[in-house]
């Protein structure tokens, strides 16, 4: 059983109570996984007659060594008992506002998504703010259009290869914030190890070989007319070549304005898709200090030792990425999607 606490819409805490809740994290706009984690949590009809269990509500539950989590109540909810609410993930939030006016955007990525979030609260505040902003340095040129802010952000982040996190955190008066970390690269290199067999921390839920092999890409902007649409050079990946033949994409970003961007975004795209991947679904067992160790974009060390790569090997050992977790609390495992280069 989990606390969860619930916030009024200035984010003060007004209840709380125990249930079972499942919940994800997510690694947002990493092309590897979908944003849009959510979970049905079952409440006593006692917790259902209290007034300050509403639809657009926040939770937060806490439970160290596993990171915070924030969520937001909203349909479905099954009023019949038992009674069974929907919580979606923090940046649902996000979702729910359209920006009202088209804004353009000149400066480094931070500056952008401040914007976007700016505009979200400004209809009304929902104390979201931009949180670590590390390696976020080029310049942009964004138009923030009269569409949903999620959207807009989540494409965004995907087309230039930034990641973000969504942070709860509660200050001294208990007011819950939710900060957006957003960055290269995000998350550390734990050095702990994952593995299946004897003794083990991890069983192998699934195994696969994917990403295309794409190794000599052109990237085009999105003009109509010909005499101004931007074009890059090809980019080649020649070790991919050499083992995987020569797989060729044009590939097209329909908001870049900047020759210099173009060329990093697609770039970004080849160093993505060059080399296949190996995804691994994990189940993590709570042992020793594996779950201390499981964050979005943190790096691990995993074996996984019955398994059979092309070229006739059995087995893999090396360094994977964490992309997205959910805990089961029942079982107490965490369902974990990693990913690491093939080579």
């Amino acid at each position: 059983m989990s606390r969860i606490i619930v916030f009024d819409l200035n984010n003060n805490p007004v209840g709380q109570f125990n249930a079972e809740c499942n919940r994800g994290w997510i690694l947002l706009g990493n092309t590897g996984v979908s944003d849009g984690g959510q979970t049905s949590v079952i409440i006593p009809t006692d917790v259902a007659g209290q007034p300050w269990l509403q639809l657009g509500r926040m939770v937060l539950v806490e439970e160290p060594p596993l990171p915070a989590w924030a969520g937001v109540i909203d349909m479905p909810w099954k009023v019949s008992p038992p009674v069974e609410m929907t919580f979606y993930n923090a940046e649902y939030l996000l979702s729910l506002r359209s920006a009202e006016r088209s804004l353009a955007v000149v400066g480094p990525m931070a500056s952008v998504i401040g914007e976007m979030i700016h505009l979200a609260n400004e209809q009304e505040p929902m104390y979201i703010s931009l949180g670590t902003t590390g390696n976020v340095q080029d310049q942009k040129t964004i138009v923030i259009e009269q569409a949903n802010i999620w959207d807009q952000m989540i494409k965004l982040l995907e087309d230039s290869g930034y990641e973000m996190v969504m942070r709860p955190q509660r200050d001294t008066h208990n007011h819950l914030s939710i900060f957006a970390d957003i960055g290269l690269g995000l998350g550390v290199n734990t050095g702990f190890m994952l593995h299946d067999g004897d003794n083990g921390n991890m069983k192998v839920v699934d195994a696969v070989v994917d990403g295309g092999a794409i190794n000599r890409v052109r990237g085009i902007s999105g003009q109509t007319s010909e005499s101004e649409q931007l074009e890059t050079d090809v980019f080649e990946d020649q070790a991919s070549q050499n083992i995987y033949r020569t797989r060729s994409e044009v590939i097209q970003f329909r908001d870049v304005a900047q020759l210099s961007a173009l060329n990093q975004y697609t770039q970004n795209y080849l160093s993505n898709v060059s080399m296949p991947y190996l995804n691994l679904t994990v189940d993590v067992l709570d042992i020793g200090d594996a779950f201390a160790n499981l964050r979005a974009g943190n790096r691990l060390i995993a074996h996984a030792s019955e398994i059979y790569l092309p070229g006739g090997k059995k087995g893999w050992r090396g360094t994977v990425r964490l992309l997205a977790m959910a805990l089961d609390e029942t079982k107490r495992t965490m369902r974990t999607v990693l990913r690491g280069s093939l080579l």
